[in-house]
């Protein structure tokens, strides 16, 4: 029978009765590597969110000395959050961690148990901490003030940030009617950034201030509320095709020039 250099590696470290220390390795949502007892920092998660912790099987002892499953447990008052274990001898040890809208702010600490394969690596503990904190996703405007013609679009762009371990699905919608905007559903990554483009066509000349909802689409909340102002400058056409607007009010000597102009506009 072939014996792989790993596991004979480990027989004979038994054998001398010279204690193995295993690693943990978390891969997503952020990349963290500990010995037994040792920290994984987990990152951070707003109330209400659920985060896949995510670790590999290996031990760093070679291919065939694997994890077969992780335990995770909250130390502590569980303050709305519940644990999920991972699924034994799958590729990957997925284990979840999911909090409350009413999970207070503050850092948890978590035991996470590496179940090893019997009589090849031994059971070890590792510690996870992860904080719950408000205003993890954020909005901005690259550019406040746009200028632009009637009935053409006018481009804006929100800057999205999502700084939770966490991902996150958010719906921009500027406040305007259908007829000028439509809103825009993103699907964020954890710890990643977007840029949205929001369109808007003007359907009158002048100036107009409006305001940007952030919504986390889980609570249906605004997050955050950006203004933006644009100026919608006339196109020729609408300069000329304003003289129909005026006609019962012009003098009788500028009759023909605004109707000229009226006229005009209509083959733009």
């Amino acid at each position: 029978m072939k014996v792989s250099i790993p596991i004979l590696f480990l027989l004979v470290l038994l054998v001398f009765g010279i204690t193995v220390h295993a690693d943990a390795s978390l891969v997503d949502p952020v990349v963290e590597k500990a010995k037994p007892n040792g920290v994984l920092d987990a990152g951070s998660i707003s109330p209400g969110e659920e985060v896949e912790l995510i670790f590999s099987r290996s031990s760093g002892y070679g291919r065939d000395v694997l994890w077969e499953q992780a335990f995770l447990t909250l130390n502590g008052n569980t303050n709305g959050i519940r644990t999920t274990d991972s699924q034994k001898g799958s590729d990957s040890l997925i284990t979840r961690i999911q909090t409350s809208p009413l999970t207070p702010e503050g850092e948890y600490a978590f035991d996470v148990r590496m179940k090893g394969e019997a009589g090849v690596l031994e059971d070890e503990t590792y510690n996870v901490k992860l904080r719950v904190r408000k205003g993890l996703l954020k909005g901005s405007l690259s550019a406040e003030h746009v200028q632009g013609r009637v009935n053409e679009p006018i481009n804006f762009t929100v800057l999205l940030v999502n700084d939770s371990s966490a991902p996150v699905q958010v719906r921009v919608q500027p406040a305007l009617p259908a007829a000028w905007s439509n809103p825009q559903l993103i699907d964020m990554k954890p710890h990643s950034f977007v840029n949205v483009p929001i369109q808007v066509t003007p359907r009158f000349a002048g100036p107009k201030t409006f305001d940007i909802e952030i919504i986390r689409m889980d609570e249906r909340t605004s997050v955050e509320t950006l203004r933006a102002s644009l100026v919608a400058n006339p196109t020729l056409k609408d300069r000329y095709s304003a003289g129909l607007y005026g006609f019962p009010f012009f003098g009788i000597s500028l009759v023909s020039h605004y109707l000229a102009n009226a006229f005009f506009s209509f083959l733009l």
